[in-house]
């Protein structure tokens, strides 16, 4: 204790000493001190320990609490800012712009050439659907060698449809009329004068000539149908269609066609290790088909009968649809007749989305009627039955490849090879009562009947591109090449077309539009051999919509006035001009 206090105390004198010398100094001279460095500085490092690797952990490190009991209540609590609802998805252009369900087409043009086209047609609905459309398109000009007849040819073209949209299938209903009517002008000015000469004698003769050039064709046909609204893989799809057609002629022929199809098909298995989807069903067609050629011709019957079993496989890339064709069918002359054929479609997807690779084998049979033989030549001669006949595709094998290159580009190519059976073409029809002209077997009336030719051979190459750009630009390009191991009459071996589109603003629309075919061979008015030089055809169009439902247009037709033959001695009009209006409401 007394050594503490002694410390304390040296302590304090010795302060007080020197704040009394501070004191002083600061009054007389500042204080100065010499320090005399006797050594220079050396720091020393400590040892320094590593941590041990394995650190050691104390014996006991559980740390135990008491056991604690908590509830959760939950309680609304009210927030600070408005919520909103998520606005609704938007279909890009929207709002949907009006649509007119009304729309007439008015046009003119030279060899008096008139043109009109109504459409009807109800509004949105997902209950049911009403329309109706008309069109009528005739000419009445000259042409120039061929002044004994007219040329006038007229089409006459009505529909009416209705469909009900129910939950689970859709009922459709077709009415159709139409009407063609032509006059069979294809004889010369030259060839005319004769044959006028030795037709003078007979008056009966004379009035046949006059009357048989005109010919026409008209039919009425429905349809109903109904389709299935599945909306789960894995129900029942089904469709069935009832058709009936009455046609007549004016050698007062009558046909009637009465058809029925309809298939089912079910979804058996899906998304597994080995496929994603497989589908079985099957389809049956009959058609009855009952013809009178001439007022007092008994009626030919002729029916057919098509069962087909399908499967179709989807697995990755592979595609495959399989199937069995059996047909039956015949008529009161020849008899019944069977025939099969495989039905097979391979398709890969070699680049999925951009190219793919298809193979297949088919075949069938078709009936060749009144309705289907004048809607490709309608300059003919008064049916008899052995012109009604069915063509028969015994087998047909094609592969081919399908390209989306970009999304503005896309074609498609294919090679196909058919073994046919009474392949249809024409031929110039030969009446008994011919005439005696420059030593030659006769003239007729230059008018066609369907030849039938048996085992024909046909190689096929197709091809088409197609270009399109926002809807604006529209390019299809298309060519078909064909090779027949005998030879078919007005049958040219190549054919192609271009076709091209131009939406300029929404105000202009350019159109453009090339045809052409290479030579074929005919039989002229005596039955010998003619070649008929190709055909080609240009065609332009304009159409500016000034307003919102007023357009105009303008067509300009065979622009290069090229003189070509589709049938023998039936030249084509020459250059054609068109223009009207059209209106939406």
């Amino acid at each position: 204790m007394n050594k503490i206090a002694f410390i304390i105390g040296l302590g304090l004198a010795g302060s007080l000493a020197l704040s009394s010398a501070r004191a002083q100094t600061a009054d007389d001279q500042p204080y100065q001190e010499r320090v005399v460095v006797v050594a220079p500085y050396q720091p020393v490092l400590d040892v320094v320990r590593k941590p041990l690797l394995q650190p050691e952990v104390p014996a006991d490190t559980t740390h135990r609490i008491d056991t604690s009991v908590y509830e959760i209540i939950s309680r609304p609590v009210q927030t600070t800012y408005p919520v909103e609802n998520i606005k609704p998805a938007k279909v890009a252009g929207e709002p949907v712009e009006r649509l007119f369900n009304q729309h007439l087409k008015i046009g003119f043009g030279n060899h008096l050439s008139p043109l009109a086209e109504a459409y009807v047609a109800m509004g949105r609905s997902q209950q049911y659907g009403v329309a109706a459309s008309y069109k009528h398109h005739s000419a009445y000009g000259n042409i120039k060698d061929y002044s004994q007849f007219k040329t006038d040819h007229s089409y006459n073209e009505g529909d009416l449809s209705g469909e009900i949209f129910a939950k689970k299938f859709r009922v459709r209903l077709e009415l159709d009329y139409r009407q063609n009517k032509v006059n069979a002008y294809g004889i010369r000015d030259g060839l005319y004068d004769t044959i006028a000469g030795l037709l003078a004698m007979n008056e009966d003769f004379q009035k046949i000539y006059r009357d048989q050039p005109v010919r026409w064709f008209q039919n009425m046909d429905g349809r109903l149908s109904i389709t299935d609204r599945a909306t789960d893989p894995n129900d029942w799809r089904y469709d069935a269609s009832l058709y009936y057609d009455f046609g007549r002629n004016n050698w007062h022929g009558i046909e009637n066609i009465i058809e029925a199809d309809g298939g089912f098909s079910k979804r058996v298995a899906q998304k597994s290790d080995a496929v994603d989807r497989l589908d079985i069903g099957t389809r049956v067609f009959f058609g009855d088909y009952l013809h009178r050629t001439h007022q007092d011709d008994p009626v030919d019957n002729a029916f057919q009968l098509r069962l087909e079993p399908t499967v179709s496989y989807h697995y990755d890339i592979w595609d495959l649809d399989a199937g069995l064709s059996f047909n039956v069918f015949g008529d009161s002359r020849d008899g019944n007749k069977f025939q099969f054929n495989p039905r097979v479609r391979l398709n890969v997807q070699a680049v999925p989305d951009i190219l793919a690779l298809y193979v297949g084998v088919d075949g069938g049979v078709k009936r060749n009627t009144i309705q289907a033989i004048s809607a490709i030549n309608p300059f003919l001669h008064p049916f008899d039955v052995d012109d009604l006949a069915f063509s028969r595709e015994r087998l047909y094998v094609y592969l081919g490849i399908k390209s989306n290159l970009t999304r503005e580009i896309d074609f498609a190519l294919t090679a196909s090879t058919h073994w046919l059976g009474n392949q249809m073409s024409f031929d110039y029809y030969y009446y008994p009562y011919q005439f005696s002209v420059a030593d030659e077997t006769g003239v007729g009336f230059n008018d066609f009947k369907p030849l039938y030719t048996e085992k024909v051979f046909q190689f096929q190459l197709k091809g088409e591109l197609n270009l399109h750009w926002d809807d604006r630009i529209l390019a299809h390009v298309e060519a078909e090449y064909n090779y027949y191991n005998q030879s078919l009459l007005y049958t040219p071996a190549f054919r192609g077309g271009l076709m091209f589109r131009y939406d300029i603003g929404h105000k202009f629309i350019v159109t453009s539009e090339i045809a052409g075919y290479t030579n074929m061979k005919a039989h002229d008015h005596f039955g010998r051999e003619v070649t008929l030089k190709g055909g080609f055809d240009w065609s332009a169009g304009l159409e500016y919509r000034f307003f919102k439902r007023w357009s105009a247009f303008v067509n300009l037709n065979n622009l290069i006035a090229y003189r070509y033959y589709r049938w023998y001695d039936y030249p084509t009009y020459r250059f054609n001009v068109m223009a009207g209006i059209t209106f939406s409401f």
